[in-house]
């Protein structure tokens, strides 16, 4: 099985570059990428998560609760080592997923962004 091969670094490129060329892969072959996210998302880097969550809101996945909770656990894993972009990400792509976040992420990423507030760059 192909996707059992799918390392978090291989799925989270491959998704980014559906989203990038705006290619739509069918629901097929994302339902099978994001059941893998699943699988690996305890190996997710801050990087690799942010770049999910952005391909997720760009692709308008609707994130399941079992998704939302596994990438949304990872953030709150991962914060410290978020960059400014990877917060404003995360925040874009929740908010464009349609998922109603808890209180507590919505507080960390706010802290994490003031903390990071002198590296936030206008893009």
């Amino acid at each position: 099985n192909v996707q059992e091969d799918f390392t978090a670094q291989g799925v989270s490129i491959t998704l980014w570059a559906f989203a990038k060329l705006e290619f739509d892969p069918g629901d097929e072959v994302l339902d099978a990428l994001t059941e893998q996210v699943l699988q690996v998302s305890v190996d997710l880097k801050a990087e690799q998560v942010a770049r999910l969550l952005w391909v997720l809101g760009t692709l308008k996945v609707q994130a399941d609760r079992e998704l939302y909770i596994a990438l949304t656990e990872r953030v709150m894993q991962v914060l410290p080592e978020f960059t400014e972009q990877g917060v404003a990400l995360t925040l874009w792509s929740l908010a464009r997923m349609g998922v109603a976040m808890d209180d507590a992420l919505v507080t960390a990423l706010m802290q994490r962004a003031a903390y990071v507030m002198q590296d936030f760059t206008l893009q």
